[in-house]
């Protein structure tokens, strides 16, 4: 059986940034917030310092139900992502319980994770979440 998720642990990521970002200024996408490490690059990404966590690739598999799922609007880097313990699916739903944050796919070039829509509304799919420790 093929496997739904895969988790790594981290405390940097590497994101999409606005044009000028240099060492140790502030980047922010969607709910995402860390602090530049290193210069932006030509690809327009840098590697944020983040509190340690981990992040989640849940993957949708034909047999199984799905990954991350899109009703009436889609999502995009940054948006919170919520588990819907009834559909067993990961979304934009504020009814479910909240997760962390909606990170996509990353670039299979540079390996970061750009910025705006990353599943279009009304598909499901594949996608990382940055998983937020509540209540800890």
């Amino acid at each position: 059986m093929a496997s739904k998720i895969a988790v790594e642990t981290q405390d940097t990521l590497n994101i999409a940034c606005v044009s000028g970002t240099v060492e140790g200024d502030g980047v922010n996408n969607g709910f995402i917030t860390g602090i530049a490490m290193r210069d932006r690059d030509t690809n327009g990404f840098t590697t944020i310092k983040i509190p340690r966590t981990s992040t989640v690739r849940v993957t949708a598999l034909a047999s199984t139900t799905a990954g991350c799922v899109t009703t009436g609007s889609a999502i995009a880097l940054g948006d919170k992502m919520y588990y819907d313990t009834v559909t067993k699916s990961f979304s934009k739903d504020s009814g479910g319980k909240f997760l962390g944050y909606a990170l996509g796919t990353p670039d299979t070039t540079t390996g970061g994770y750009a910025s705006g829509t990353q599943i279009a509304s009304g598909v499901s799919a594949s996608c990382d979440i940055l998983l937020i420790a509540v209540g800890s």
